[in-house]
């Protein structure tokens, strides 16, 4: 019997890999900045001072620091998007435009292992085992093992 594709979202899974937990981490931090740099003088974050006008230095840092550590997030957000689109052509049947979608989200996030899983069953789909198999040889360099 063959597995389907697998569909994720941020907070799907029980159990989180590192990249992911480290990008929902850094998501969190850089919210908390953002918070920091939008409220007024005198404020305490962590035991640290954080006070000034609009352009004073620590708020521009926590400005800085917050675009910062949301970047990688929204990487993560973009994969994860053309994942999901490219599951959605496989599930009509459209395999040339989920292998699109699986190679997008790849170029996104190259350590992005359910992209190579999902499109490596796409091309089992088409009978092109030797682009499948070179796909799930990555995710086994990746250190992705099935669960």
């Amino acid at each position: 019997m063959r597995e389907g594709l697998v569909r994720t979202s941020v907070f799907a899974s029980k159990k989180r890999d590192m990249p992911q937990i480290i990008t929902i981490g850094a998501f969190v931090l850089g919210a908390v900045l953002i918070l920091v740099a939008l409220v007024g003088g005198g404020s305490k974050v962590f035991g640290a001072e954080v006070s000034g006008e609009a352009g004073s230095v620590p708020r521009i840092l926590a400005v800085v620091g917050a675009f910062f550590l949301i970047l990688p997030f929204g990487q993560y957000l973009v994969a994860l998007n053309y994942n999901n689109r490219g599951m959605d052509y496989y599930e009509r049947k459209a395999y040339d435009e989920a292998i699109s979608e699986f190679s997008a989200a790849i170029r996104v996030d190259p350590n992005y292992a359910l992209a190579y899983i999902n499109r490596g069953r796409t091309y089992l789909e088409q009978g092109n085992y030797a682009q499948a198999q070179a796909d799930f040889d990555k995710t086994k360099r990746l250190g992705y093992t099935p669960r």
